[in-house]
């Protein structure tokens, strides 16, 4: 295996300060708490300027207005996010968008849904289904011709992000024996389609979309490409890695600010070997992955991109949850509180590691990978 060589040039370090800025700027610990009983799930303000700094059409190709980046180059965006648990529609949208630009040329309802996606229309994506697992590759959700140019739809999409607020769905079927990437919009899907999923972080805003019944236009197919849903699950993984890693560094700035001004017996806390070493082994873990997650970014779309995915979101799931546990107990009994900022890293952390494989399953599926 050839070595990679992983830069960081003045545009994506300018992406990063304005990115972590921003994240600093417009989501706090309060501001998070507060989006919890808001049937939108995130500040439409934030949205509107988002658009502004052209975050929406980061991966939108030129000829649709966007910048025609990949989505390695949205990771920096994404992982100040994820630091300030920044609530968005922006990593749906942006995978929406990935899955749309790869056929803009040759399907017309793509391209202008690029369009609108780069001026801050918000899409998503539905990918898993109930009881399917992490096995994304093989959709249950069928799509069948039934005349007049239609498609009749069956089955149901779970854990989908902001659909009840989305312009455009972009989702996993299986039409003809095999699968392929559809295309919906808002008036596809009734309101009665739409169930709010409740999930341990308060702060997600998911859905289960029922596909039964509905019947739509054949058009909204898009162009059968073998890699494409291939390409989505990577591109979906490595942005939700992106955000996990900046929770840890979240987790770790909550933790260190505790251990530095709470004094025990005379002495600040953070002095005790006892919760000193756990930091300290937690920052270098996070190195190591941050590392992993850049490397995966740099080799987006090439033949080492999934596995150095795998390998950052194996350690990125275990990492996480370690340190927002470690949050939360360092911080003592108020730690267990809802009143705890701890706890929301936490329970971020539990539900990312839910989402699109765990530890255990990524390490699987890499060890059969290591033994062909």
């Amino acid at each position: 295996m050839t070595e990679l060589d992983i830069t960081f040039g003045d545009e994506q370090a300018l992406i990063l300060e304005t990115a972590q800025n921003f994240a600093r700027q417009n989501s706090s610990p309060l501001g998070v708490r507060k989006l919890f009983g808001s049937d939108l799930g995130y500040d439409q303000a934030v949205w509107r300027q988002m658009a502004e700094l052209g975050w929406t059409g980061l991966v939108v190709p030129e000829a649709q207005g966007g910048s025609g980046l990949g989505a390695g180059d949205a990771v920096s965006i994404v992982e100040a996010f994820g630091r300030h648990l920044l609530a968005s529609p922006l990593v749906p949208a942006l995978l929406a968008a990935r899955a749309l630009a790869e056929c803009a040329n040759q399907h017309e309802g793509a391209a202008q849904c690029l369009t609108k996606i780069a001026a801050g229309s918000i899409a998503t994506v539905a990918l898993s289904e109930p009881g399917q697992g992490w096995n994304l590759r093989q959709p249950s959700c069928k799509a069948e011709r039934s005349g007049g140019g239609r498609i009749a739809l069956s089955g149901r999409k779970c854990h989908v992000p902001f659909a009840s607020v989305a312009d455009a769905i972009v989702t996993t079927v299986t039409f003809e024996g095999s699968p392929q990437l559809l295309l919906l919009s808002r008036s596809d899907i009734p309101p009665g389609a739409l169930r709010r999923e409740i999930c341990v972080d308060e702060s997600q805003r998911v859905f289960r979309v029922s596909l039964d019944g509905l019947t739509v236009d054949a058009r909204g197919m898009l162009p059968a490409r073998e890699s494409g849903i291939e390409a989505l699950i990577r591109d979906a993984t490595l942005l939700l890695t992106a955000e996990m890693c900046g929770g840890i560094a979240g987790a770790l700035d909550t933790t260190l600010e505790y251990l530095k001004t709470r004094k025990q017996f005379g002495r600040l806390i953070g002095s005790y070997q006892a919760l000193k070493h756990p930091v300290v082994d937690i920052y270098t873990h996070y190195e190591l992955l941050r590392s992993l997650l850049y490397g995966a970014a740099t080799a987006a779309g090439g033949d080492k991109a999934w596995r150095l995915t795998q390998m950052a979101k194996a350690k990125a799931s275990d990492l996480f949850v370690h340190a927002g546990d470690r949050a939360v107990q360092f911080h003592g009994g108020f730690g267990f509180t809802h009143d705890c900022d701890a706890g929301l890293y936490l329970r971020r952390a539990m539900w990312a590691q839910s989402q699109l494989g765990d530890g255990a399953f990524h390490r699987c599926s890499l060890a059969d990978q290591l033994l062909v």
